[in-house]
């Protein structure tokens, strides 16, 4: 008798423990933005650097909302090695750098969603960017000793 006791106690630990874990959520002070969604729309934004929006949060079970979590710190893309040719036909092996963040996290949630997706965009945009900088650039411009001819 004592064992079906203490089996109906376990069972119910767990059970409140799953409920609780899909109800509850925490918001990290120096990273999170979090997105809420209520049934696919979008319902508003904790951004846990503003005062007073860490810490712990409730929401309804998954059906009903549901939440993205995002990185509010800055990340680093860079570009594959590729080839671009000058004005003059010179060819140059350009590696590109760029820096970004999510500073609007409704915006982002509506255009990309993921990470996967925002990478993708702005990898191809950064080549692109620095194809047509490269192709309307001359030589002399990109690789230089001159002091001020240097772009």
């Amino acid at each position: 008798m004592k064992r079906q006791k203490w089996m109906i106690v376990l069972v119910l630990i767990a059970l409140v423990t799953l409920i609780l874990s899909t109800v509850s959520y925490s918001v990290d002070q120096t990273r999170d933005l979090v997105v809420i969604t209520t049934f696919g729309k979008f319902t508003k934004v904790i951004d846990g650097r503003i005062e007073g929006q860490a810490g712990l949060h409730f929401k309804w079970p998954y059906p009903i909302q549901s939440l993205t979590r995002y990185d509010s710190r800055a990340h680093i893309l860079r570009s594959p090695h590729a080839q671009c040719t000058t004005r003059q036909q010179h060819p140059f092996v350009i590696t590109a750098t760029c820096r970004w963040k999510i500073t609007n996290a409704q915006k982002f949630y509506a255009s990309k969603k993921t990470y996967a997706q925002a990478v993708s965009s702005l990898r191809s945009h950064l080549q692109s960017e620095v194809s047509s900088v490269i192709s309307n650039s001359d030589s002399e411009s990109l690789v230089t000793t001159v002091e001020g001819r240097m772009k």
